[in-house]
This record gives structure tokens, sequence and C-alpha cells, in this order.
């Protein structure tokens, strides 16, 4: 089962059956409805079809995908949210562990010299 997990909100985005190890799986994370207050959008986590847990584009956060096997053993994919702005709308920027992959790349080599 995966979901997200921020602050100690879990919002579950799928349930996965009869999952063939090394498949490719995608399953949306976040959506937005049009802001019925005024212009722009309004972020949620999770699937459209489910409940809504509203998302907070506007501060940074940490955030983690978190994979839940039927005996409950988690794995864990972390990354951050945050606020962004495209043409004048607040637009969450997600930031991936694999974004951060320079930092040790960068250590190596100082550690080299």
């Amino acid at each position: 089962m995966p979901g997200i997990a921020t602050a100690g909100i879990r919002v579950k985005i799928a349930e996965i059956s009869d999952y063939v190890r090394d498949d490719h799986v995608q399953y949306p994370i976040m959506y937005r409805e049009d802001n019925p207050h005024g212009s722009g959008y309004i972020f949620y986590w999770g699937n459209f079809n489910d409940e809504p847990h509203l998302a907070n584009v506007s501060n940074k956060a940490g955030a983690r995908i978190l994979i839940v096997d039927d005996d409950g053993n988690e794995q864990h994919y972390y990354f951050m949210i945050s606020p962004g702005n495209v043409n004048g709308n607040s637009f969450p920027l997600i930031l991936t562990q694999r974004d951060f992959s320079f930092v040790q790349q960068w250590e190596d080599r100082d550690a080299k010299k």
C-alpha cells in the first residue's frame, strides 16, 4: 500500500494487488483543483477519488512515500515540497533524494584533494 506521510499525517494513495517484482508502477501523489475562492489552484495529497487531504504548498515540508507490505514492513522514499510559482500561481516544487545526490559526489571529490 503506497501512501504519503507528512508531519504525522498518512494518506493512502493506492492498494496494490498481485505486484510483480521489478514492475514499474505509477500512482498520483498529489492533485489540484481550481480555487473556488479566487484564482489559482488548491492542491491535495493522494488520489482525487479519495477523501481530500489539503497539501499546503506555501511552506517547505518534508514528506515520504511509504510502501507497506502485507506483513506491515515499510519502505521509505523521502522528498521535500517547497513553494514555487508559475505565472503568478502557487505550485509545489518537489525535490527528491536524487536531487541531492550531488552532495556525496562533491564530498568524494573534495576528499581526493
